[in-house]
């Protein structure tokens, strides 16, 4: 999986995630998401148009993110989530975790609503 960072400010980042998110690369990507965390991103938009299948460990890396924004007064956002990737998280009930959008654009303009 490829990720690229787009920055919107300083408390908000939009992450591109193109492949699929496994056990091989979801340690790199929790890696990258702390850092993120750690520099001050507070809410973090994951564009998962592009991307192809996420495994429980993909998902976890996710949920940590999310943990660890959530206890700074921030979230994950995912964005563009589609076919089963979607269908997995409604069936874990982790759409109500980790706040689904339909787009980048939709995703950002709900935080921008709320702040």
């Amino acid at each position: 999986m490829e990720t690229y960072l787009d920055e919107i400010d300083d408390e908000i980042m939009v992450l591109v995630a193109d492949g699929g998110l496994d056990a091989r690369n979801a340690r790199q990507l929790g890696e990258k998401l702390e850092a993120l965390v750690d520099a001050g991103i507070r809410e973090l938009i994951v564009d998962c148009s592009k991307l192809t299948f996420v495994s429980s460990a993909g998902l976890g890396v996710l949920l940590k993110a999310n943990r660890q924004l959530g206890a700074l007064g921030g979230q994950v956002h995912l964005a563009g989530v589609g076919g089963p990737i979607v269908q997995i998280l409604r069936i874990a009930r982790l759409d109500g975790i980790l706040k689904l959008h339909e787009d980048v654009g939709r995703a950002k303009h709900a935080l921008r609503k709320h702040s």
